[in-house]
């Protein structure tokens, strides 16, 4: 490029500009921001029970449809480590995801938890917490390598849902593969008492 007096003193135009925008935007009074809901905690705590908020329990039909099971195509495996819990004992359900195929495998932390009622899986609606912040997940990925598995314990939000005895299911995507439009679902069901 060739530089003449006129590309210099135009340059020189646009640093000076620049400048001058960069420090009116540092004296000007910064309003305070609004405070920001702290992100839902991935480990929920102990809530008494009268402590659900006054709405009733958010179900909704569960948008899976087809053949949901505990082994994907791939060779993931998801299982509980308890198969039955009582209602009054715990904040958690422990899964595993074993890797029992022969490629290394990427899971995320997503999760859904659903409820068997009147001949039908329920999706439980934890998508915010008791004080009305919203439930997210950290958009972790987690390796398997062949033969090796992984333990996740997966938040109950009792806060947020009044569990009675009877069956339920963790679900989670598992990402497609090459070749794959959908993800794969995998379900893992446990029994609360």
């Amino acid at each position: 490029m060739i530089h003449t007096k006129h590309t210099r003193t135009t340059m020189r135009s646009i640093l000076f500009i620049a400048l001058l925008a960069l420090a009116a935007s540092c004296t000007q009074r910064q309003k305070p921001a609004a405070p920001q809901p702290e992100a839902a905690s991935p480990e929920p705590a102990q809530a008494a029970p009268d402590t659900v908020p006054d709405r009733p329990n958010a179900e909704f039909p569960s948008p899976l449809t087809g053949k949901i099971s505990p082994t994907g195509k791939s060779g993931l495996t998801l299982a509980v480590e308890q198969p039955v819990v009582r209602i009054d004992s715990t904040e958690f359900v422990e899964t595993i995801l074993r890797n029992e195929g022969d490629d290394t495998l990427t899971v995320g932390q997503p999760y859904y938890l659903e409820r068997f009622r009147d001949g039908k899986w329920m999706r439980i609606d934890l998508s915010h917490d008791a004080e009305g912040r919203i439930i997210a997940f950290d958009a972790i990925g987690y390796y398997i390598h062949p033969g090796k598995e992984l333990r996740l314990k997966r938040g109950l939000w009792k806060s947020v849902y009044r569990y009675t005895p009877g069956r339920y299911r963790v679900v989670m995507p598992h990402p497609a593969r090459p070749g794959q439009e959908e993800p794969e679902w995998l379900a893992a069901e446990f029994r609360l008492e």
